[in-house]
């Protein structure tokens, strides 16, 4: 059974898994990245988790994201 990654964007929160992560957790090709990116952060450094906050392509889009591993 693969290992469940728990994902919260804006205070919406879900699980999902690594594989999920790499072929892209939504429809948004920004926020999939961002997520991608958070992950191999996490895996290299080895961290249980992080929280960031990153900005779309214009400044009014803003995504807080946490990932627990």
């Amino acid at each position: 059974m693969a290992k469940k990654i728990r994902i919260i964007i804006n205070g919406v929160s879900f699980y999902t898994t690594k594989k999920q992560i790499i072929e892209g957790v939504g429809d948004n090709t920004r926020l999939n990245s961002i997520c991608l990116h958070v992950y191999e952060k996490c895996v290299k450094e080895k961290l249980a988790g992080i929280g960031s906050t990153f900005y779309g392509e214009s400044l009014d889009t803003k995504y807080s994201l946490q990932i627990n591993l």
